[in-house]
């Protein structure tokens, strides 16, 4: 049986590479992990943000589109 191709939108930064690991990391993590994995191919979509700021809605969400 050929295996689902899946986008998968989160965040997979891995730990190391940012000082701190949030919820939503461990949770995309947790499922890339489990037995899922042996049904479906990832197609990553890394929403990371590099930092948490208070900038301008406007430039967040250019910074987002970019990611």
């Amino acid at each position: 049986m050929d295996k689902k191709r899946i986008i998968f939108v989160g965040s997979f930064v891995r730990p190391g590479q940012i000082d701190n690991i949030g919820g939503v990391m461990f949770a995309c993590q947790t499922i890339v992990d489990s037995n899922i994995s042996d049904h479906v191919n990832w197609l990553y979509i890394d929403s990371t943000s590099p930092t948490v700021s208070n900038n301008h809605f406007v430039i967040r969400l250019f910074r987002a589109f970019k990611r």
